[in-house]
């Protein structure tokens, strides 16, 4: 059984929590139009899967479905913090990004021993020398908001790859923007 949030991007507010059906592991959310939501899943011994993701202003009810696959919780793997979000060029962290951050500090609780790589990812727009500093920046200000939180820093470790790892094509503005990430990987738990 998996719990699911969703959470108002723009005001960083939780709307919903709901659990999987136990036998099928399915879901059923209604969601207003013309927002910005912040969605997780959640389960005991698995990483949390994120997404964000608007739903347009519509006329007619229209139902998405989400098939999601969660990672163990075991050396090696690794989720995109989906709802980490940072102002244009900078590393500053934008307040929708915290409710995402505090799921992350939470896994210190049941995992005290957890050591985490927080790694930033930039496109392939501009200088090699300006992605390498922004992409550690802006993991770097994620591993100080989970510190602040009261994670040990010696549980993170941060990381900046610039451009080097893509998970998309750098040609179309929707691939630059799935490169510009933050992602979370277990080094040791």
């Amino acid at each position: 059984e998996s719990s699911i949030e969703l959470v108002d991007n723009k005001s960083g507010k939780l709307i919903k929590k709901t659990n999987s059906n136990i036998n099928s592991g399915s879901y059923l959310i209604s969601l207003p139009s013309g927002k910005d939501y912040g969605f997780s899943v959640n389960a005991d011994g698995y990483m949390f899967h994120s997404e964000n993701f608007v739903v347009p202003k519509a006329q007619e009810y229209k139902e998405i479905f989400k098939d999601i696959q969660l990672q163990p919780m075991t050396p090696g793997s690794k989720i995109i913090l989906h709802n980490t979000f940072f102002e244009s060029g900078k590393s500053s962290l934008r307040p929708a990004s915290f409710f995402e951050l505090n799921r992350l500090a939470k896994m210190f609780d049941k995992y005290p021993n957890l050591i985490l790589e927080i790694s930033g990812h930039t496109d392939s727009r501009g200088s090699y020398a300006v992605n390498q500093r922004l992409s550690r920046a802006r993991a770097k200000s994620v591993v100080d908001y989970i510190v602040g939180q009261g994670v040990n820093p010696a549980n993170l470790k941060a990381v900046g790859y610039n451009f080097k790892y893509p998970v998309a094509s750098n040609k179309t503005k929707e691939g630059r923007q799935e490169n510009r990430r933050v992602e979370a990987k277990i080094l040791s738990n």
